[in-house]
């Protein structure tokens, strides 16, 4: 199931599809919501999404909502241009 998954201030850090059943852990300080419309880079203010209206860093976004430091050295490699993203 499509989930969004939130950062304790409110920024939308990814959209998955999520298996309750899976073994994948929601990070500490975000939570996970059904916001159909909500993208990378949006905000959540508690009541209503924030469309972001200008262009969204996705290498920033993607480094953010790395868990471990691998993760964020991946991040780091993909951008430039040392390990292929994966598909």
């Amino acid at each position: 199931m499509r989930k969004v998954l939130i950062r304790a201030d409110g920024l939308v850090v990814n959209v998955i599809e999520w298996n309750p059943d899976g073994k994948w852990v929601i990070p500490e300080n975000h939570i996970l919501m059904d916001l159909p419309d909500a993208s990378p880079g949006d905000v959540w203010d508690g009541r209503k999404l924030i469309k972001q209206t200008k262009e969204v860093d996705q290498d920033r976004i993607n480094y953010e909502a790395a868990n471990t430091d691998k993760e964020r050295l991946d991040v780091i490699a993909q951008k430039l241009g040392l390990l292929l993203p994966l598909k």
